[in-house]
C-alpha cells in the first residue's frame, strides 16, 4: 500500500500507522474528517455482522461513508446517519467521501444524528432488551 500511494503520488498526504492500542483509536477518529467502512462483497461477514467498527465511528461523532449492505442498513440509514455507497465500487467510495468532505454542514448534521443513534446500541441498553425478551 505505501509503494501503491508512492506510484499514484498521495504518499504525503497518507500516513500508515501500523496497528494502534485500544487506548489511542478515539484520538485517530478524531482526527479524522471522514469515517469509511468500505466492505467489499467479498467481505466474509457482509451477510451477519454487526461491525464494531460501525459503533465506534458512530461514537465518534464523525460523519461516515459505508457501502450499502443490508446489515449495515440495520444502523445506518443512507442520507440520515451515514452517506452508504454501492459495493465494491471504487468510484462510488471516492464519490461518497468527496461528497462529505466539500459539504461540512451536510457532515456535521450526518455525524450529529449518528452520536445520538449511537445511545440505543449501548451495552447496557442491550442488556435490557435481552433480558426483557427472555423474562416473557
Amino acid at each position: 500500500l505505501q509503494a501503491l500511494a508512492a506510484r499514484r503520488r498521495v504518499a504525503e498526504r497518507v500516513i500508515f500507522t501500523g496497528q494502534v492500542s485500544n487506548s489511542a483509536v478515539p484520538a485517530y477518529l478524531w482526527a479524522a474528517d471522514v469515517l469509511v467502512m468500505p466492505y467489499t462483497s467479498q467481505t466474509p461477514t457482509v451477510r451477519y455482522m454487526s461491525p464494531l467498527k460501525m459503533f465506534e465511528y458512530m461514537a465518534a461523532g464523525r460523519p461516515i461513508v459505508a457501502t450499502d449492505f443490508p446489515v449495515v442498513r440495520e444502523v445506518l440509514r443512507d442520507g440520515e446517519t451515514a452517506v452508504l455507497v454501492e459495493p465494491d465500487s471504487a468510484q462510488a467510495l471516492r464519490e461518497g467521501i468527496l461528497e462529505l468532505l466539500r459539504d461540512t454542514t451536510r457532515s456535521k448534521s450526518l455525524a450529529l444524528r449518528c452520536l445520538e443513534q449511537v445511545r440505543e446500541y449501548s451495552w447496557a441498553r442491550r442488556a435490557r432488551r435481552i433480558l426483557s425478551a427472555v423474562m416473557r
